[in-house]
């Protein structure tokens, strides 16, 4: 075989491993195996992984042994770019695309937002004395009940409120509404078999669907509830399971007040159509991603597709969404597609498509990497950026005053966002609709006192009423 065809096989061999990659494998893309695999030399294995380092081709992270990744193929396995073809650690190289950063309640999406006060809740119960408060997690189907409940877990693993032993188990109670002995058995355990609150040894059980309970298995979480009431410090408070109920109602609906009324801490957790528009576009990227990771192809979407799967209503919430994507992505997957994935409006179902009306720009594609859904409008802002510095050059070489260099800067900057104002991505059916409704209000508020209120304060009041209706989200999808 020739060299170049050596090499070539070596490459391809590699995009194989990293495609096929599990934390458990990446440990062996060493040399020495590489070599192995494809019946040459360590030493020309050597020699040709560090030519293909060079070429930008392969990833070299320089651990014990040194192991090597087919660049292209962790970048879609990461769903993120690798600006680097070295790096001392497989640490390092994912604490640079922020893998592994976030912990426990910080990796769900909205945690800073509209989470924000389900997780103030959550902590707070949890971390009572002496084993925690019972809470009551109240939200429609698939908005995220049980996603919550696994990270308040994780949260009291990393707080050490539980021991590192401590496990998490989740009871369907759907399973059990009608068999009493069952769901004695499972909670408390039998002769020969521990029950779940024993085996989790003082973690979390998550009992999901309580309002599903008929009235004799009703009474027994309400029992175990009450002891919960009763419990004082000591080795056997210690031991005691935290729990975590759910139920698809509000806490006032007939079948969930019964527990309404003896959990302490009752959370209302947000359906998807409550949540902020930015959150419903990171959800919606999130899901994409996993996609682009699950078939190993970069994935891009129109920004018409993705408007509408942020504005359409999912019974199943988040749920459905992440479905969604699932079909959509399945619609769009054409094998052997050169590693990527493109989702276009045409490959949305006819009820998300009804949800957006048509917009200029629909056809742009975005990427959907992990931090590119934030990186809209480049151009513009390295325009305003690059005239920023030109005027800040003048400034230091004594070609222009201080209040040139003012009045040049802030020159930049309103263009820039008159451009956010009044460009294209901006114009938001809902927020032209209130603009037209307020620009008469203004005419009126300005003849009457004498003030001029222009075009540009119309609209930005707009913007900001639809952002306030949509659930203080940012109401617009820019292009890349």
């Amino acid at each position: 075989m020739s060299t170049s065809g050596t090499k070539q096989e070596l490459l391809e061999h590699l995009d194989r491993l990293t495609r096929a990659a599990t934390p458990e494998t990446v440990g062996s893309f060493t040399t020495m195996q590489i070599a192995a695999d494809i019946n040459v030399s360590r030493s020309l294995a050597s020699q040709y992984l560090n030519e293909l380092v060079r070429d930008g081709l392969i990833v070299k992270v320089n651990s014990r042994p040194v192991i090597y990744l087919h660049k292209a193929a962790f970048e879609r396995f990461l769903q993120h770019g690798l600006h680097a073809s070295e790096y001392p650690s497989m640490t390092a190289l994912l604490k640079s695309v922020g893998v592994g950063e976030a912990k426990d309640f910080q990796k769900a999406i909205g945690h800073d937002l509209s989470l924000a006060p389900c997780i103030d809740q959550l902590k707070a119960a949890m971390s009572y004395p002496p084993c925690g408060l019972p809470v009551l997690l109240c939200g429609e189907h698939g908005c995220g009940k049980a996603r919550l409940s696994r990270l308040a877990f994780e949260y009291c693993r990393n707080q050490g409120i539980v021991s590192s032993e401590a496990g998490y188990a989740r009871l369907d109670c759907a399973a059990f509404a009608s068999d009493l002995v069952g769901l004695k058995a499972r909670l408390f355990g039998d002769a020969s078999t521990p029950g779940i609150l024993e085996r989790v040894g003082g973690g979390c059980v998550f009992l999901d669907g309580v309002d599903s309970l008929g009235a004799r298995q009703r009474d027994v979480v309400i029992s175990l509830l009450g002891e919960y009431g009763r419990a004082v410090a000591g080795t056997q408070a210690k031991e005691r399971a935290r729990l975590i109920l759910a139920c698809s109602t509000p806490a006032s609906a007939s079948k969930a007040s019964p527990f309404g009324r003896v959990v302490p801490i009752v959370v209302n957790v947000p359906s998807l159509s409550e949540r902020s528009v930015s959150e419903r576009i990171d959800l919606a990227m999130h899901f994409l991603r996993a996609e682009g990771r699950r078939v190993s192809a970069n994935v891009r979407i129109s920004r018409g597709a993705l408007r509408s799967l942020v504005e359409a209503n999912f019974a199943e919430n988040v749920d459905g969404l992440k479905s969604c994507v699932i079909n959509c992505c399945s619609h769009a997957y054409v094998p052997g597609s050169k590693d990527e994935l493109i989702v276009r409006t045409y490959d949305l179902p006819a009820n998300v498509l009804g949800a957006s009306a048509a917009q200029k720009n629909d056809d742009v594609l975005l990427s959907c990497e992990k931090g590119s859904s934030g990186q809209a409008d480049s151009s513009h802002r390295a325009s305003m950026i690059e005239g920023l510095l030109q005027a800040f050059d003048r400034l230091e070489a004594s070609a222009i005053s201080f209040g040139e260099f003012t009045s040049e800067a802030v020159g930049h900057v309103r263009e820039y966002q008159d451009h956010l104002n009044f460009g294209g991505a901006a114009a938001n059916p809902r927020a032209l609709s209130c603009e037209r409704v307020l620009n008469p209000v203004l005419e009126e508020v300005g003849s009457a006192h004498d003030v001029e209120l222009t075009r540009k304060s119309s609209r930005l009041l707009a913007q900001c009423l639809t952002v306030q209706l949509r659930g203080n989200g940012i109401e617009q999808l820019r292009p890349d």
